[in-house]
Formats: structure tokens, sequence, C-alpha cells
């Protein structure tokens, strides 16, 4: 008995220290990541850092348009990436008319930080960005678009931000992060030991998130300035932030969000993959706009 009490221990704290190290995985970073400016044939990348309220430093991106006939726009990238990803998207605003800025929130890329949140610490990102562009073009609406984390953090900054930003767009938002938790043991692992996992991660998480029942998104939302479009992309396919979940964020927004369910769709790069039905519900939330 003493045998098995002792390999019983033995195992619990390998599954628990495993847990932790998971989490320490996902939330800590040990410095910073190089970003160099990437050649393009779309505009001139001109490199900036930005300080917040709140004493980060945060790395960013601004590409002008020379007519500028489109709003300006704020690019908010997902967990574990960088103001990389959302070239692309940024791309195709910026032959719509629209200035791009895209930023490396906190935590990540070559922006200050150690700690990852998944974007509830970022709404002061959000809006330095937001007041730069403001100031450097005065005379343009501002639109936030933002990609899995990144509506988050476009969710958590919305409040401070008021009517300084005339519209956002949210790319496959997730509801909270125990529900994002939970759908990525489901996915990883199979019955049984994904409930342990999820329920070990949920006792563990507070030691590295004290604010783990604060971060989500849908609660945020109820906060959303009252009068400003929102468009929510979700994927058919996600199974990381579920279209339900995108749903419990526009409905606690209220009548100025939109929900569209992209047929097939997976997680984020809804444009890439399925253009011709984000292109359509941009062009709109833009008339929208102006």
């Amino acid at each position: 008995m003493k045998r098995f009490l002792r390999s019983a221990a033995t195992w619990v704290g390998v599954w628990f220290f495993a847990a932790t190290a998971f989490l320490c995985l996902m939330t800590l970073r040990f410095g910073r990541s190089a970003e160099p400016e990437p050649p393009l044939d779309w505009g001139t990348i001109e490199s900036v850092r930005i300080p917040t309220c709140d004493g980060a430093d945060i790395a960013a991106w601004f590409i002008d348009h020379s007519e500028a006939k489109g709003p300006a726009v704020v690019f908010l990238h997902g967990v574990k990436a960088n103001r990389y990803q959302l070239l692309g998207v940024a791309a195709e605003f910026h032959r719509r008319g629209s200035p791009a800025m895209l930023i490396s929130h906190r935590g990540h890329g070559d922006s200050s930080g150690c700690l990852n949140d998944f974007g509830y610490s970022c709404g002061p990102d959000v809006a330095a960005a937001v007041d730069w562009l403001r100031e450097r073009k005065p005379d343009q609406k501002v639109v936030v678009w933002g990609t899995s984390m990144g509506a988050a953090s476009a969710l958590f900054g919305a409040e401070a931000l008021g009517d300084k930003v005339a519209g956002y767009i949210l790319e496959a938002p997730y509801q909270n992060i125990r529900i994002a938790t939970r759908n990525r043991t489901k996915i990883c692992l199979p019955p049984g030991v994904e409930s342990l996992a999820y329920h070990t991660l949920n006792f563990t998480a507070p030691l590295i998130l004290p604010n783990l029942d604060q971060i989500s998104p849908e609660d945020a939302a109820a906060k959303m300035p009252s009068g400003i479009p929102v468009l929510i992309l979700a994927g058919e396919n996600d199974f990381l932030a579920l279209p339900s979940e995108a749903q419990a964020i526009a409905t606690r927004i209220g009548p100025n969000a939109k929900l569209v369910v992209v047929p097939g769709g997976g997680h984020a790069n809804l444009w890439g993959t399925h253009a011709d039905v984000v292109r359509g519900e941009v062009e709109r939330f833009l008339e929208k706009v102006r």
C-alpha cells in the first residue's frame, strides 16, 4: 500500500507539474523576437514604437496611403502571433484606400512585456495605436480589425476608446478563457483525459493568471459604446472559437452588432480562405462607417 500511495503521489505531482509547465509555455515569454520590415509591393512601411498609458512599449508598422479614401485601420493579431499575421488583410484594405497600422501586442513580437493574458491587458495597446493614428491622420475615421485574441483586445479596449473608433471588425472572437481552454482540450485529448486536463488547468491557472474570471470578451462586449457598428466574422467550422461564442458576444453588444457565419470557414484567416463572402460584408460595413 505504501508503494502504491508513493507511486500515486508521484504521478499526481508529475501531472500537476506538466499542467503548470504548459501554462507557463502559453502565458510567459523570455525575450523579444525581432520583426524586420518585410518587402511590400503595395506600400511603404514606417516602423514606430508607441508608449501606452500603463508603461508598455508597443512596436508597430504604419503604412500610409497617398489618397486615403477609406478609414484608417488598426490591425490586431492573434495569440502567439505578431503583426506579420495580418499583412494580407491590411493589403486588402490598403487597396481600398485605407492607411494601415499593424501592432504587436505586449508579450508578443518585439513589443515589451513577458505575460500573455490573451488580450485582457491589451486595451491600452489598442488605445495607444488609435491615438497615434488619429494624431497622424486627424481627418480620417479609425476602424479596428481584431483577429482571435486581437478581437478580444479590441473588446477589452472599446469602453475606454469611446467614440474615437468609428467601427470594429472582430474575427473569430472567443467568449471567455475557460470556454477557450475547454475547446482546445476537447480537440487535443481523448475523452476522460481531456476533462481531467481541463479541470487541472482551471485549478492551476490562477497561479499565473489571477484575473482568470475577468478574461471574458463577452463581458467586455456589454460595455461597447452604443451606436458604433460592429461586424463579427465567425467560421462555420471553427472549433477554437465557436460561432455560438460569437453569437453570445453579438447579443451582449446589441443591435449595432452584425454576426456573419462564414460557410466552411475555420479559425481566423477568413478573408484569405473565403474572400468572396468576407469581401462583400466588409464593403457593406465600410459603407456604413462612411
